[in-house]
């Protein structure tokens, strides 16, 4: 029967009791100047700052014992030896077995932790550290003891990287050649920064996932453990490195392109967000007026955002903005260490390293929720051009399956004629929509026309008006609301529109591509989605 290290990890976090489980790594003796005294240091700072913390040893002599004897209250110190095997420095903690031999021990003690602290070491503590960080727990090397701590013997390079938690200050301090008690406030502030990390997941998470979520979480943890203990890769890993120039190429092209993108659509955002209400209205009563037909199911959808659960996605959004944000800084940071752009691989580990997957999991479930509501309130706003939609795919099918059908049985070879009926399908359904939205397109035409022009009117009117007071060319007592120039303005505005959109088709200026190029991929989108979402 193979041993699992995880599910014996388990029982001991059962028997230890709750709290923060802090692990230390390191030799068996010291080979640095300060490296004792540094050790010393740290226990007794974190067993002081954090008293109800399980310090947790693999009771071992030289880094271990010298933790655990400069632990604060010995009584939270836990030793894990092998079944049979005796602490080096009994009388300091409990001593609970864990595993027959020292590999089952070592498997257990880089399952139990929440933070492992290494000093010094040599390829075992870089053993256990690469299974620790595996399985995601968090690493804080004293990279200024050198050895295993400072990237020797295959110890884990992400480990050596400042994680999401940590500030840049503080992760300086434990390469940096500064005094014993910085590098050890330091480390008090390191797991300070993961246990308020660790608290935030833990309110974003739900209360509690169900019996699947749980095995499949405990059955993760098993593989990640399992993986870090092999040499071999598991049988996708091949595949998935074929893949590794068309990434690193796609990487480089979007490493370039996208940091322009996200800043001019940032920008453009932060500059509309900023105008006055009345004029970013009127500049929405502008796009409405003269593009509203066109772009039906955009405006649709932007109107009926809010209604449909917008505000939840939008803050879900911003979440999301966070960890773009943080994976931007540390990825340039990165590449100003390295003196080189970061590769496809590298791009991703930092991704991984830097985000909260809870928060992202979280924020896209909110997203979806909100783009589904926007999707049944469209279903309900224009449920006649999805029953026309319909109709006409219902009953185009049959005929284009008689008409093309057999000229594609006849020029198609045997083993891909299954493909005939799906594409007819899908053909069919393009043709449908097509139809369906363009006649919808002509009615909103009119309708956007006339609700885009009195917006413009009234908006810029708003706006104008103390200029125009101001400077003495209007009677300041005078009110747009007591002439007709509100309705003359707009309904000129809404008929300029009206025909701008029918007979001159509506198509936006070139000048404005960067911004209808993706309102039109929405369009799209959205169009598609209100039409076949949920249909067979």
């Amino acid at each position: 029967m193979s041993f699992d290290a995880a599910q014996k990890a388990a029982e001991l976090c059962k028997e230890i009791g709750p709290g923060l489980k802090i692990c230390v790594l390191g030799g068996t003796s010291f080979r640095g100047a300060d490296s004792e005294g540094l050790t010393q240091q740290v226990a007794k700072q974190l067993s002081k700052d954090f008293p109800s913390a399980v310090l947790v040893t693999g009771g071992l002599a030289g880094v271990q014992e010298t933790f655990a004897k400069n632990c604060c209250n010995p009584a939270k110190v836990v030793n894990l030896v092998p079944q049979g095997d005796k602490c080096a420095f009994e009388g300091v903690g409990r001593t609970l077995f864990a595993g027959n031999d020292m590999a089952q021990r070592k498997a257990v003690f880089a399952a139990l932790g929440d933070v492992y602290i290494t000093v010094e070491g040599g390829p075992g503590v870089a053993e256990e550290a690469r299974m620790a960080f595996s399985r995601g727990a968090a690493v804080v090397p004293l990279i200024r003891t050198g050895s295993a701590s400072a990237g020797m013997f295959d110890f884990p390079a992400g480990a050596l990287e400042k994680p999401a938690f940590a500030s840049q200050e503080h992760w300086a301090l434990l390469s940096e050649d500064c005094s014993v008690a910085s590098t050890a406030g330091a480390v008090v502030a390191l797991v300070a920064g993961f246990l308020t990390s660790k608290r935030m997941r833990a309110r974003s998470a739900p209360i509690s996932g169900t019996i699947v979520d749980r095995q499949e979480k405990a059955r993760m943890d098993r593989l990640a453990l399992t993986l870090s203990q092999r040499t071999a890769l598991p049988w996708l890993a091949p595949y998935l490195e074929k893949f590794g120039p068309v990434i690193d190429n796609g990487s480089k092209v979007l490493s370039i392109v996208g940091p322009y993108i996200y800043s001019f659509y940032g920008g453009l955002f932060k500059a509309y967000k900023a105008l006055p209400h009345d004029a970013a209205m009127g500049i929405w009563g502008v796009g409405k007026c003269f593009f509203g037909g066109r772009y039906v199911a955009f405006f649709t959808a932007s109107e009926a955002f809010k209604s449909a659960g917008g505000h939840q996605a939008l803050a879900s959004l911003q979440d999301l903005q966070l960890d773009v944000d943080a994976v931007l800084d540390a990825n340039a940071r990165q590449e100003e260490a390295l003196g080189h752009p970061t590769s496809a691989s590298e791009k991703v580990a930092l991704v991984l390293r830097t985000v909260d997957p809870n928060r992202v999991s979280i924020a896209l479930s909110s997203i979806w929720s909100g783009y589904m509501g926007i999707v049944m309130a469209l279903k309900y706003k224009f449920a006649g051009t999805v029953a026309l939609a319909h109709s006409i795919g219902d009953n185009l099918r049959p005929l284009a399956a008689k008409t093309i059908g057999p000229s594609l049985l006849a020029v198609t070879p045997p083993e891909y004629r299954q493909w005939i009926t799906p594409s007819i399908n899908v053909s069919c359904k393009v043709i449908a929509m097509a139809v369906a939205w363009k006649l919808q397109q002509i009615i909103s035409s009119v309708h956007s026309g006339i609700a885009g022009g009195l917006l413009m009117s009234r908006s810029f009117l708003k706006v104008g008006m103390p200029f125009l007071k101001s400077q003495g060319l209007i009677d300041p007592s005078w009110l747009p609301q007591d002439s007709m120039l509100e309705e003359v303005l707009g309904w000129g505005l809404a008929a300029s529109g009206i025909y701008f959109q029918l007979v001159k088709g509506g198509s936006p200026p070139l000048l404005l591509l960067p911004v209808t190029l993706p309102i039109s991929f929405t369009e799209t989108w959205l169009q598609w989605s209100v039409t076949w979402m949920g249909k067979d």
